[in-house]
Formats: C-alpha cells, sequence, structure tokens
C-alpha cells in the first residue's frame, strides 16, 4: 500500500508552526528523511483512528493507532502541541476520556518528565 500523505504546513521562521499529516501510517512517516520536520514542529495534527486493540487493522488501512505514539514517543519530544484527530466513530466520548485521555497522557507524561 502506497503510504503517502498530504501535508498542510504553515512556515515560520526555522520551524514548521502547524503540521497535519493526513491518513497515513506511522513508520509511513519515517520511511523518508525529508519528513524529520514533522517531528519538529510546534503543533503536529495527525490522524489517530484506532484505539483499541485493532494494531494490524490500523496499519493495514493507512491509520495510525494510539499504541505507535505511545511505543515511539521520543519521536514526539520537540512537538509542543499534538493534537489527535480522525478517531473512529465507533469510540464514545467517554471512551476517549476514560481509556485514552487518562491513560496515555500519563504514559506519555512520563515519558517525557524521565
Amino acid at each position: 500500500m502506497d503510504t503517502t500523505f498530504f501535508l498542510i504546513c504553515f512556515f515560520c521562521s526555522l520551524y514548521f508552526v502547524q503540521v497535519y499529516t493526513g491518513d497515513t501510517t506511522l513508520s509511513g512517516l519515517l520511511q523518508y528523511d525529508s519528513s524529520a520536520f514533522i517531528f519538529r514542529s510546534h503543533t503536529l495534527i495527525i490522524e489517530v483512528t484506532y484505539l483499541d486493540g485493532e494494531k494490524a487493522k490500523a496499519e493495514k488501512y493507512g491509520h495510525v493507532h494510539i499504541e505507535d505514539i505511545v511505543e515511539n514517543a521520543h519521536l514526539f519530544y520537540e512537538v509542543e502541541h499534538l493534537v489527535f484527530v480522525h478517531l473512529s466513530q465507533k469510540y464514545s466520548l467517554r471512551y476517549v476520556h476514560v481509556n485514552i485521555v487518562v491513560e496515555y497522557y500519563i504514559a506519555l507524561c512520563g515519558f517525557f518528565e524521565a
């Protein structure tokens, strides 16, 4: 599967202020050396469609899984604001808040404070 992605970037000074990845896999973003700027942007808007155990399905259909973010948290160290979009409609707002915001926020904060 072609892992092309569409980027809308607003350039400011020496770095990109905002980067929007659109539908892609994390491995798709990492396959190009020229995409390193994505992980140095002030605000990264990234689609994270899958939040549960469907990691293989996420990769198969060209989406990011929340575990991809957590497993590669070191890549996002320079990103000030990480915004998740394009969540699957199968997740309720309560599910997202309880299972994702609380659990993964704590996990990611623990990584960055270490």
